[in-house]
């Protein structure tokens, strides 16, 4: 059961321009009216307690500029992919197969998004380009260097994705 975006109201103030997320209505001695809201995750998204619950503050956020809670199903996307950048422009909603298509290679990784090695007697043979979308994995193809497989994963994903691709 969502809680009530009244609660939200009277308890929070948020600024659109910053993103910041502050107490209106002290819940605690701990906390001071003004002060702000929540705590960095190792995610390096905010979460807020809130009447023995805890709350992502870009779903607060969400409830409080629009009056109700995001529809079942539906994720809050950060447009630019920095978790913590609550402001209003950069929030939006989105699929989780579209909030998948705007997050950014892991650290650590070599090859481009969408491209794997082709291997062939152990050896490397070619990179392979792939997608996943809508819980569908496509293989695009082999091709003789990364950027090649990688210039084909991005048509794909922006014909997939549009507006919430991300090519790195």
């Amino acid at each position: 059961m969502a809680m009530d975006v009244a609660d939200l109201q009277a308890a929070f103030s948020y600024e659109p321009r910053t993103g910041e997320l502050r107490w209106k209505r002290a819940p605690h001695p701990r906390f001071k009216v003004g002060q702000l809201a929540g705590k960095l995750t190792h995610r390096h998204t905010r979460m807020v307690e809130f009447r023995g619950r805890s709350l992502l503050v870009h779903r607060v956020i969400w409830a409080l500029m629009t009056g109700e809670w995001p529809p079942d199903g539906l994720l809050i996307d950060h447009k630019n992919g920095d978790a913590s950048d609550n402001r209003w422009e950069n929030l939006r909603l989105a699929t989780p197969t579209q909030n998948c298509a705007n997050t950014r290679l892991r650290r650590g990784k070599v090859l481009p998004k969408g491209v794997t090695t082709h291997r062939k007697n152990g050896r490397i043979a070619g990179y392979r380009a792939h997608i996943s979308a809508n819980g569908v994995k496509s293989y695009l193809g082999i091709f003789p260097t990364a950027e090649a497989a990688h210039v084909e994963y991005c048509r794909a994903a922006k014909a997939a994705f549009g507006e919430f691709m991300r090519a790195a």
